[in-house]
């Protein structure tokens, strides 16, 4: 069965007292125009980020054109407050190597999501559903859920926080890979309300 171009994802906005659940949409095949628009708003608003945050050089307009990914989106009241890249082929699986697991290659939310942001952050959530997403994708290319990616240091424990297995460094830039394995990535979606 083909997975939906869109889902409802569940947010919340920690920049009201107490914080407030917000509806956003999950939208796959996220188009390159929209992907150049979201860079265009992001890219000042990283400026406002404290210095050595350690993704404020990158640059989703740069991505654009690049078929090896599927680009994913979180929209919420018409914004776009994250963006992932998917890598549309399996790579080797570092756990099991027989078998393979979905590349996940970028994942960042909105700069104003960010908790070093001026006034703490607004929404809570977003890089959940994009991890959520890779999950699901993965699962949807008969990978088993397992997802294999490389964390920026500030990063790590949130990765860790959702249940991946910290595999090691990389050998080129020193990046920690991180894998889910099938019943981990299982636990997180059960964890997230998801069922299969």
């Amino acid at each position: 069965m083909p997975t939906p171009l869109s889902r409802k994802v569940v947010l919340r906005d920690r920049s009201v007292t107490p914080s407030a659940r917000v509806d956003g949409e999950l939208v796959r095949e996220f188009p390159d125009a929209a992907l150049g628009l979201a860079e265009s708003f992001w890219k000042p608003e990283r400026a406002k980020l404290p210095a050595g945050v350690e993704h404020a050089h990158w640059d989703w307009a740069r991505k654009i054109g690049t078929p090896m990914f599927e680009f994913v989106a979180v929209v919420a009241h018409s914004q776009v407050e994250g963006l992932a890249a998917v890598a549309r082929s399996g790579v080797q699986s570092l756990l099991t190597p027989a078998v393979t697991a979905t590349y996940l290659a970028y994942l960042e939310t909105a700069p104003w999501n960010h908790e070093l942001y001026p006034g703490g952050g607004r929404y809570t959530g977003v890089g959940t559903a994009l991890l959520e997403e890779a999950v699901l994708t993965s699962l949807a290319a008969g990978c088993g859920g397992r997802v294999q990616l490389t964390a920026l240091p500030q990063a790590e424990d949130f990765y860790r926080r959702k249940g991946m297995t910290e595999v090691g460094p990389t050998g080129s830039g020193g990046l920690v890979y991180f894998e889910y394995t099938e019943a981990a990535a299982l636990v997180f979606l059960t964890s997230r309300g998801v069922t299969i």
